[in-house]
């Protein structure tokens, strides 16, 4: 959340949260995909 306040500021802190939950949810489906895959 600080890296993208430096960035953006304002904006930046408020679309940290929602990106980052984002991009949790994409981190965390990743491997499974990968697994079901092999």
């Amino acid at each position: 959340v600080v890296i993208f306040g430096g960035l953006w500021g304002f904006w930046g802190v408020f679309f940290a949260i929602p990106l980052a939950t984002l991009i949790k949810a994409v981190i965390h489906a990743w491997p499974d995909g990968q697994i079901a895959q092999e």
